[in-house]
C-alpha cells in the first residue's frame, strides 16, 4: 500500500495536467513556459539547497555511479541488436535505443524518491535526496553522450553535432550546473544564509508539482504514430529490463536499502521527454521518440510500483 501511496500522487498530478491541457484550461504557451521556469530556476535551486547543505558519505558512489552506466551501455547494446529483428529502419535506430536507455531522472525519477524518503528522519531524508542529485549529474552527461553517439551513427543524411558543441551545450546544463555549485558550496562555506537558503527552498518546492504538470501536459498532446511494435517493445526495456539489469550488477555489492532503491528508481523511470528534442535536432524518428515518451511514461507505474515493493 505504500509503494502505490508514493507513486499514485505523481499520476494524479500527471493527469491534472493532461486534463487541464485538454479542457484548454493549461495553453501550449504557458505550459511551455512552466516547463523553462522548473528547468531553469526552480530544479536547480532545488539541487543547489540539498547538496550545499546536505551531510553525506560519498562510499557507495562509486559503486551506484558504476553500476548505473553499466546497466546503461547494456541496453544501449541489447537494443542496438534488437532493431533489426523489429523491423526498424538505420535511420530510426537511434531513436529506438535513446529511448531505451534514457530516462526521465529528474522529472519523475527524482520525484518518486522524494516521496519515497519523506517517511525517512528529516537529516537522513536530505542525505538520500542529496545522493540522488549526485548521481544524477554524471548519468545526465553519460545519457548525452550516447545519445548524440547513436543518434549520429544512425544518421544516413550526415549530420552532425561535435564533440566541442556537445560538451558545450552540457557545460551550460542548468541541473548540472546547480549540482556543481552545490556540491562547491557544501564544504567552502557551510549552512547558506538563512534568508538565501529559503529562498532556494521556496523555489524548489515548484519544482516537483511543476515538472509534473509540464509532462502531464506533453502527454496529452503526443500522437502515437510510427512503427508501434518498436514503440512497445522500446518502452518495455526502459521499463522493464533496464530495472533487471541494474539489479543483477547491483548484487555483488553489499548496498544499502536507500542506495538500491536509487538505483532501481532511476532504473524504472520512463524514457524522458529530452529523448524528442535530440532526436528532431539530430534528424531521428520524432513520431517514434514521442511514441516511446508516452507508452513508456504509461507503463512506468507498473515497475516503479514494484520496485518499492520489493526496495
Amino acid at each position: 500500500m505504500e509503494a502505490v501511496n508514493t507513486v499514485l500522487p505523481i499520476l494524479l498530478i500527471l493527469g491534472l495536467g493532461a486534463a487541464l491541457t485538454a479542457s484548454g484550461f493549461l495553453s501550449g504557451a504557458f505550459s511551455a513556459a512552466l516547463n523553462r521556469v522548473v528547468y531553469w530556476v526552480a530544479l536547480p535551486a532545488l539541487i543547489i539547497a540539498k547538496l550545499s547543505s546536505a551531510r553525506f558519505s560519498g562510499e557507495s558512489l562509486p559503486v551506484l555511479l558504476g553500476v548505473f552506466t553499466a546497466a546503461t551501455l547494456l541496453t544501449a547494446l541489447l537494443a542496438a541488436a534488437g532493431c533489426r529483428f523489429l523491423g526498424v529502419t538505420r535511420r530510426d535506430s537511434g531513436t529506438v535505443v535513446q529511448g531505451a536507455f534514457r530516462g526521465n531522472l529528474a522529472y519523475i525519477a527524482i520525484p518518486i524518491l522524494a516521496y519515497s524518503f519523506s517517511d525517512l528522519p528529516r537529516a537522513e531524508q536530505a542525505s538520500a535526496l542529496s545522493l540522488a542529485f549526485i548521481v544524477l549529474g554524471p548519468v545526465m552527461l553519460l545519457y548525452n553522450i550516447l545519445a548524440v553517439y547513436f543518434l549520429q551513427r544512425s544518421d544516413a543524411d550526415g549530420a552532425r553535432i561535435g564533440a566541442r558543441l556537445l560538451f558545450g551545450r552540457m557545460a551550460k546544463n542548468p541541473l548540472i550546473l546547480a549540482a556543481l555549485l552545490g556540491l562547491l558550496l557544501n564544504p567552502l562555506t557551510g549552512p547558506l544564509p538563512v534568508p538565501l537558503n529559503r529562498t532556494l527552498e521556496t523555489l524548489g518546492q515548484l519544482a516537483i508539482p511543476g515538472a509534473l504538470l509540464c509532462i502531464g501536459s506533453s502527454l496529452s498532446r503526443l500522437n502515437l504514430q510510427g512503427n508501434k511494435t518498436a514503440i512497445v517493445v522500446t518502452s518495455l526495456i526502459k521499463v522493464a529490463a533496464v530495472p533487471v539489469f541494474v539489479a543483477l550488477l547491483a548484487m555483488p555489492f553489499s548496498l544499502g536499502e536507500i542506495e538500491l532503491r536509487l538505483l532501481l528508481i532511476f532504473a524504472a523511470a520512463p524514457t524522458a521527454a529530452a529523448s524528442h528534442v535530440m532526436a528532431v535536432e539530430m534528424g531521428g524518428n520524432e513520431d517514434l521518440a514521442a511514441g516511446t515518451i508516452a507508452v513508456s511514461t504509461l507503463l512506468s507505474p507498473l515497475s516503479l510500483v514494484l520496485v518499492l515493493i520489493l526496495v
